[in-house]
Formats: C-alpha cells, structure tokens, sequence
C-alpha cells in the first residue's frame, strides 16, 4: 500500500476561499501522477474521520487518524469507499506526543491493549504511531 496523501482534509478545512473541486483536482491529480509512475499497490489517504470530506480521493481507500470508535471508522470509510472497506486506523496512537523537556506523557498499558482488541474484535486495522513520543516543535525558529 502506498499513501497517497496525508491529512490533506486538515488544510481543505483550513482553505475555505478554495473550492472544494479543485481541492479535489489537486488530490486526483496527485493519484493519477502516482499510477502513472509505476504504482499498482492499493492507495490510502489518511486523515480524521470528520475531515474525510475533503480528503479521500476516489479509488483510494480512507483510513483514520486516532480513532477509537470502530463504528464510526465502518460508517464513514463506507460513505467515502462505496461500502468497500477495508477498515483502517492509520495513526494509532498508543501515547501521545510531547514537546522537549516536557513530562512524557503515560498510557496505561491495559489502555492500549483494550483499544488493539476493541479494532481486531471488529476487523479493523491499526499502524502505531507516535509510539515514541517527541517532536522536533522546540526547533521551528
């Protein structure tokens, strides 16, 4: 699988003077740009759920980021994916991020292991992330 893109429907939502269209154009064009190089893997977008709007692109399946409601995921991959499937939380967040000289911030680990079953007892997918915490924030000068 290759992503095709990654949290587009976070800027879509933020560039409300572009119409969605060509959002859409933009999107397509980065998929067909993809096929036409070679690619004969499935394609993915990844964004949140409630941004898939501005994110999926046609013949690419949608995956979440951080979602933990498994019934949400089914119902809007299926809105976005012509009732395909697959079912896929691309940003499983078993943690969360910190900032340098921050306090790590601690997930139980029962936490994570009830959410891994809750997506596996529904047929869900999941791809760690974030599992190591930090970020580069304290260097954006």
């Amino acid at each position: 699988m290759i992503q095709a893109e990654n949290e587009f429907g976070s800027y879509v939502a933020q560039q409300k003077d572009i119409p969605l269209a060509e959002h859409k154009a933009y999107s397509l064009a980065i998929k067909n740009q993809l096929l036409k190089g070679g690619v004969t893997v499935p394609l993915f977008t990844s964004d949140g759920s409630c941004l898939f709007e501005g994110d999926t692109i046609k013949g690419a399946t949608p995956t979440a980021n951080g979602e933990d409601n498994v019934d949400n995921l089914k119902k809007v991959v299926n809105q976005y994916n012509s009732n395909k499937g697959f079912y896929m939380v691309a940003e499983f967040y078993p943690g969360w991020l910190h900032h340098w000289a921050e306090p790590f911030p601690k997930v139980p680990a029962a936490d994570v292991v009830k959410q891994m079953k809750k997506c596996s007892d529904a047929d869900v997918s999941f791809n760690f992330y974030m599992v190591h915490g930090g970020t580069n924030f304290e260097f954006t000068s």
